[in-house]
């Protein structure tokens, strides 16, 4: 009587805990089931800001490259700028060179037109002439 007593009120407390950890398997299984869910809804979210990132680091560097390409051509019209002021500079310099030898020439000219025929002196002023 006393084993069997002892043998029912073991069976009940292992019921009981039996029963107890059926509930805790099924809050666990429950609980496990949410997360797994949110794991879900935050690798979404994750691959979403990472794809937008992705994006955004695609318009920066297109933005880099275009400006880059900017400066290069700023740089090249810069060049190109300051070499056609070293040429105009270099061609005022040889028209003013050039004019100056052809007025030194003009000069020259009309010195000759002065010069007496007999002696080939200049004539100096005043100079009168004939009608």
């Amino acid at each position: 009587c006393n084993q069997r007593e002892r043998v029912r009120r073991d069976i009940a407390r292992l019921e009981l805990e039996s029963k107890d950890l059926a509930r805790k398997i099924v809050e666990s299984e429950t609980n496990r089931e949410k997360l797994v869910k949110k794991r879900y809804k935050l690798e979404a979210r994750t691959e979403e800001v990472l794809y937008d990132q992705k994006i955004e680091k695609a318009k920066l560097l297109d933005s880099i490259q275009k400006i880059k390409f900017e400066l290069l051509r700023v740089e090249d019209y810069d060049a190109v700028k300051i070499a056609s002021k070293k040429e105009s500079k270099e061609v005022k310099s040889d028209l003013k060179a050039e004019r100056t030898h052809q007025l030194a020439k003009e000069i020259e000219d009309k010195e000759r037109d002065l010069e007496c025929p007999v002696c080939f002196e200049l004539c100096t002023k005043p100079i009168f002439m004939c009608d």
